[in-house]
This record gives structure tokens, sequence and C-alpha cells, in this order.
């Protein structure tokens, strides 16, 4: 360790004495003192005199010049000043395995040679704190910062870490890691984000706790109990699946997960509703299709496939609507499908009056 060593004489006192009187008097004060450079040192002194009786009020510290018989310096004693490069070890104490929510508290403490400029403690969490100064020997003081503050369970496996700045700006951290007991945090319900309807999909409950969880339940929106375990099976995923929540537990309390609604994709469905109505010589098709994803339409006659006029979506539902002149043709065929399947259903054409009274008229002369 690097240092410098600065000597001091320390003068005796400014009384009037003789020196035959002066030499029954004692001073006493440490051989050597430590600082750090740009901070300060105080120089401890104390001095014994024959007469108790007689107390001294004042005592003045001089660099003396040995011309006056009536002034008495100790040369024998000296102190030493030494810098130091490095700084002191930090003493540090927390209970280190804690429960959320209980106060803890936690002790730095450093000695240092300046107690009119202390040591300054920051510390990383906050709380409140207590600093309490303590003379020691030889010109050394020590500075104790206590903190106490409630640990949530976003501090566990944290550092807890102090800070010492001394005067000059030099500065020193130590930190402990801190183990906060916890009831589960951030439980959550792992799954595929897609899910085939009629497969089987693995659900796990996972979360934060300290302790670990150790049971596991699983529940429906209303609350009902589907499951105990770490893992739930659904065997066959219908597109009506309610939604659903675990909760995990452990020694301290339970927390419970949001609900989780499965994302089931299935193939198009087209509802019986879909039609053809004639308007005037035109014609106009509705097609109705439910599906996850949303299903492409399609109007297919024999010789030609139509595209919608006009397309509606509304979350799986698809209305595709087709207005057209199609003339003789009695059927077409609405065809939905997605990545996940397709399906079709034939929509009768009405007869439009045109080809109506042509019928008739044809009906009348092969008649005749």
């Amino acid at each position: 360790m690097a240092s410098f060593t600065w000597t001091l004489f320390f003068v005796g006192l400014c009384l009037k004495v003789t020196q035959t009187e002066a030499s029954s008097w004692t001073i006493k004060m440490p051989s050597s003192i430590k600082g750090l450079p740009g901070s300060c040192v105080v120089i401890p002194c104390s001095f014994s005199y024959p007469d108790p009786g007689k107390k001294v009020t004042e005592f003045n510290g001089i660099w003396i010049e040995m011309t006056d018989y009536e002034k008495f310096s100790y040369k024998g004693n000296a102190v030493s000043i030494t810098m130091i490069s490095e700084l002191n070890t930090i003493g540090f104490s927390i209970k280190e395995e804690v429960t959320e929510g209980q106060s803890v508290s936690a002790s730095c403490s450093v000695a240092h040679s300046c107690p009119t400029s202390p040591p300054v403690f920051t510390w990383s969490h906050s709380g409140e704190e207590h600093v309490q100064p303590q003379q020691l020997k030889d010109g050394q003081w020590s500075a104790t910062s206590t903190l106490t503050f409630q640990p949530t369970s976003a501090d566990h496996n944290k550092p807890v870490q102090c800070t010492v700045t001394y005067k000059g700006g030099q500065h020193h951290k130590t930190s402990r890691t801190l183990k906060v007991k916890h009831a589960p945090v951030n439980v959550k319900v792992e799954h595929k984000s897609e899910v085939k309807e009629g497969e089987a999909v693995q659900l796990r409950c996972s979360s934060d706790a300290y302790p670990p969880a150790t049971s596991y339940q699983w529940h429906n929106e209303t609350g009902s109990q589907l499951h105990r375990g770490h893992d739930y099976t659904l065997l066959k995923v219908s597109r009506h699946a309610g939604a659903l929540y675990c909760t995990a537990i452990n020694t301290i309390g339970s927390g419970k997960s949001n609900a989780v609604q499965l994302n089931v994709l299935y193939a198009p469905e087209i509802a019986e509703a879909s039609s053809c109505t004639s308007e005037g010589d035109m014609v106009k098709c509705v097609c109705i299709s439910d599906s996850k994803p949303p299903s492409m339409l399609y109007f297919v006659l024999p010789d030609r496939v139509l595209p919608s006029t006009k397309v509606e979506k509304h979350g799986s539902v698809t209305i595709g609507t087709l207005h057209a002149e199609l003339g003789s043709s009695v059927a077409l065929c609405c065809l939905a499908n997605n990545t996940i399947g397709n399906a079709n259903l034939t929509l009768s054409l009405p007869v439009n009056s045109k080809m109506l009274n042509l019928y008739i008229i044809i009906a009348s002369v092969a008649e005749s």
C-alpha cells in the first residue's frame, strides 16, 4: 500500500510556568494517524498536570521556537500522519432471508479520521435512515448508518447496496443479495399461441415465488375447479371452450393468473341463412361463413368463378355479397376456405320475370 508520511511536532502549553515546573507535566497523543487525501484528521491530545485543584481551561497547540524559557516543548512527542491510498473496509450486516412486508434493518459502518466532515452514506433502497457516530482511539472515528425498510417480492435476489462517500470525493461500496420470502407473483398460463379444433393442447402454470410454488389449481371463468397440477392437458379443444386461469400456491400464500382464452382455429362453416334473391334483372346472393382465421369467399358457376361484390368481416364471421346478372343459371355454389380447410354450399337462383314469361310462351306454343 502506497503511503506518504507527514511528521508534526506537537507543541506544549501556552502557560507561564518555569521549566522546572513544566517538567512535571506530561502529554499523551498517538504516535501516528491515518487519513485519506483530501479529508482531514483530528489529533487527540491529553495533558496531566501536578495540581488537579487548578484546572486549566484552555490549551493551545503551537509551532514552537525555543527562544523563550517560559515555554516548554515536548519534542519527544511526535505524530506521523499517513495518507492512505486504500479505503477502509465497510462493515455490512443484514438478515439475508426475510419475509415480504416485514421490516428489516441493514447496517453499514466505516472508520474515518474526519469527524467534522464525516462520510456520507447512500443506500440503494429507500427507507428510514439513522446515522450514529462514535469516537474510537488514536484519532479514529466510526460512522454507522442503519436503514430500516420493508422489502417486496421485487427485491428478491436483488442486492441491497451501501455506498460511502468521503470528504475529498473518494467512495467505496458494498452489497448483499437479499432473499425475500413471498407468495407467487407473475403467475402465467403458458400454452401454444394457436391450436386447431379437435387437437390436444398442454397448458402449464408458471410463477415467481420464494420458496417455489408446490401446488397448482386450474379453474374456469366461473370459478369451478378443473384440475390440480402443474400441467393441464385438454384432449379435444373446442372453439367454444371458455376462458380459464391457474392458481400457484406456496407456504407464504397464493397468486392467480389472468384468465386465458385459447386461440382455437377451425375450418369454415357456411350458414344455412346464405341465399339468393332476385332484384329485377339482377340476382343478389349472400354467403355467410364462420371460421378462424376468417374465410375467403367465392361464388362459383359451372363455367366461371365470380368474386364477391362486397365483403364484410365481423370477428370470425365473413359475409360475401354478389350482385350480378346470371342469365339462365339456376344454381351457383358458395365456396369458403381458410388455412384450416374449406366448405361449400349450393344456392338456388330465383327465376326472373323475363325468363318466366319465356317459359310460359314456350309452353303455350307447345300445347297448340
